[in-house]
């Protein structure tokens, strides 16, 4: 049996450190700082300071990977003689597994021989991060990418992102929120509570008054359906502290979660264009979509 490993793209929002340390490869997609493209790097080019500071006087965009970028890899992993299985960022929130899925054919076309299976995540930022870290476990034991696959199908349904903007201030410039919609929400100290669907949409869930509530509205939402001792991911844009109050909170109310200072990571630049800073992203395995 042939060995495989296993790929993303970069809004999965882990750490380089954590991707190298489990031995999977990325994609990456791209940001435009008004005329200039650069890749969603890790913050590599850009600190996360340096980041979000410029977004604020830019105009922003972000594209895809395009399928010459997938190819690339696989092609490298698969002559060192390894399958691939590709975890993909939510066809409901991007087109990247479009671009995935026309590599693969490209690849096997050439390749008769060449085993790609392509898991749509349905989900985003650190939920690709929960439901990666699973996969990793479950590939521990089992070595064979056809039962891993499959795994990842079943299990993808019951990761849960929860999204909390505190600041509307990129969704107002976006285009995502009307300036008046946005106004008021400024003056009431509205928090939008978002998670991604079934289908891999993001859907507003909850309005909460200031941060404090909507960080207990959150753990709330968790206690439906979240199955205690398994690991919580918070992903943060550049409000470390914050995520690390909310862990804080997760912690007190389930006395077995699974989460420490090493469960936070960035929101990396491709989400961070959409949500500015100030936004938390929780994300853990449930028993269904909160």
């Amino acid at each position: 049996m042939k060995d495989f490993v296993i790929t993303c793209s970069t809004p999965c929002d882990m750490s380089q450190y954590y991707l190298r340390k489990h031995k999977m490869y990325y994609v990456g997609f791209y940001y435009y700082l008004n005329d200039d493209k650069f890749m969603d790097d890790f913050f590599t080019t850009h600190t996360v300071d340096e980041f979000y500071n410029k977004i604020k006087i830019s105009n922003v965009k972000t594209s895809q990977p395009d399928p010459e970028q997938y190819v690339a890899l696989w092609n490298r992993l698969i002559e060192q003689g390894n399958d691939i299985l590709h975890v993909e960022l939510s066809s409901g929130l991007s087109g990247a597994v479009n671009s995935s899925l026309i590599a693969k054919s490209m690849i096997e076309e050439n390749n008769k021989d060449a085993k790609i299976h392509i898991v749509d995540s349905k989900t985003g930022s650190c939920g690709i991060g929960t439901l990666l870290d699973k996969i990793y476990e479950y590939k521990e034991n089992c070595k064979d990418i056809d039962k891993v696959y499959e795994y990842a199908e079943n299990i993808k349904k019951d990761i849960n992102v929860i999204f909390i903007v505190e600041s509307l201030d990129q969704l107002i410039k976006g285009g995502r929120l009307s300036k008046v919609a946005g106004g008021i929400g400024k003056l009431l100290n509205i928090v939008p509570i978002l998670h991604v669907d079934n289908d891999g949409k993001l859907e507003n869930i909850k309005k909460s008054r200031g941060l404090n509530t909507a960080m207990n509205d959150l753990v709330d939402i968790m206690s439906s359906n979240y199955i205690d001792g398994e690991k919580v991911f918070i992903a943060n844009s550049n409000c470390f502290d914050n995520a690390k109050l909310l862990m804080n909170k997760i912690s007190e109310k389930f006395s077995n979660c699974n989460i420490n200072e090493d469960c936070i990571t960035n929101i990396g630049a491709l989400i961070g264009c959409h949500t500015g800073e100030k936004c938390l992203v929780v994300s853990y395995l449930g028993k269904g979509r909160a």
